[in-house]
């Protein structure tokens, strides 16, 4: 491939938000068609540019496929470290981890149907990216805070495991009427009440009634 910068390519590359836009027609085409179907053709006429342009920001499709998970990961961890940052109950700290999580599915739709669509649909051609990370280590957190809760006596005891699968399953289920049924309505809030519910049949005893 090709990648001397040609004249006047540099200025056309500097312009402000192409290559915001770049990744953004990748995320949408890759999640629609697959990655191997979308050609790099394709991804710059959906954002009005050359291909140079693209191969100037990324180095290729693979380089620019590997950018869009990257930061997915980024957009992650920030969201996790936010919302473990602040003191609280284990039950307010899960709460807040869990809708940071969730403000970020709904902030990126397109992402997180690319996401599912690598993870649950047929193997394709292309660069391999461990969606596992995301799913173990949302596990392992919410499982060390459950387990620290039940602990200090904040929650019942049992298998930790158990009940951080119950919480995430609310996150699962929360996920999946964003992406298929957005007119529901159900957002932040509604999955808040859902964990609530989760946590009052956790909570010691003692903490309740």
């Amino acid at each position: 491939m090709d990648r001397q910068v040609q004249p006047g390519m540099v200025a056309v590359a500097a312009e402000e938000g192409v290559r915001q836009r770049l990744l953004e027609a990748a995320i949408e085409l890759f999640a629609r068609k697959g990655y191997a179907a979308t050609s790099v053709q394709e991804i710059v006429a959906a954002c009005g540019v050359t291909k140079p342009v693209l191969y100037y920001y990324f180095g290729s499709k693979e380089g620019l496929f590997a950018e869009i998970m990257q930061e997915a990961l980024r957009l992650f961890e920030a969201a996790i470290a936010g919302a473990l940052s602040g003191e609280g109950s284990v039950r307010g700290r899960i709460t807040r981890l869990l809708d940071a999580v969730f403000a970020l599915i709904l902030d990126n739709l397109e992402l997180t149907r690319l996401a599912h669509a690598l993870y649950f649909g047929p193997r394709q051609d292309g660069p391999v990216f461990d969606l596992e990370v995301f799913h173990e280590r949302l596990q392992s957190i919410v499982r060390d805070l459950v387990a620290q809760g039940q602990a200090s006596g904040e929650l019942r005891s049992g298998e930790p495991e158990m009940v951080a699968m119950a919480l995430l399953g609310a996150l699962d289920i929360a996920e999946g009427i964003a992406l298929c049924h957005p007119d529901w309505g159900f957002g932040r809030e509604q999955l808040g009440k859902v964990l609530n519910v989760i946590f009052e049949g956790a909570l010691a005893s003692r903490r309740r009634g």
